[in-house]
């Protein structure tokens, strides 16, 4: 869930309107995650993904309500898949790609049609993680155009070097 009132500089926009856009994203995933952890828990762990996106990984000037809150829910996957872990719970923090929404095409932008990507993609992606195949990948940030399994391949190095996390470099 998400809506996103940034369309110019941070000093022009209605602050109410732009906390209210990160509070849908990040209030929204949180409140889903308190009701399905405990079921999840009680029947001996399962998986949650979190609908993200690589604007959660870099700032944008016309888009930081969102941004913001993609970020947090990045790190609120990250989070849970360490918190989780005893229980085997898992959690994944995804981009879907650029899917043509209404949303997306109520802000006037102007996006190549190859640059779009069909929403099964996303839906495919789903599928694959919540198959329980990937759960050495649990707390990353996984995109519709990564390979799941080369990176399954790697996953001691990617959860050991924090690869595929939310990191700032010092």
């Amino acid at each position: 869930a998400g809506r996103d009132y940034l369309l110019a500089a941070l000093g022009e926009v209605d602050g109410v309107e732009w906390w209210e856009g990160i509070e849908v994203a990040v209030r929204g995933a949180f409140v889903c995650n308190q009701a399905v952890i405990p079921g999840m828990i009680e029947n001996g762990g399962g998986r949650i993904i979190h609908v993200a996106s690589t604007s959660g990984t870099t700032a944008n000037p016309r888009f930081t309500s969102t941004s913001v809150a993609k970020t947090a829910v990045i790190r609120l996957a990250e989070g849970l898949a360490r918190s989780g872990a005893e229980h085997h719970v898992r959690s994944f923090s995804i981009h879907p790609g650029i899917v043509k929404t209404r949303l997306l095409e109520s802000y006037g932008l102007t996006i190549p049609e190859n640059l779009y990507s069909p929403p099964e993609r996303a839906g495919v992606l789903c599928e694959r993680l919540a198959s329980g195949v990937y759960d050495a990948l649990s707390g990353t940030f996984i995109t519709v155009d990564d390979d799941l399994d080369e990176m399954l391949t790697r996953a001691d190095l990617i959860a050991s070097g924090s690869l595929q996390t939310l990191r700032i470099l010092r």
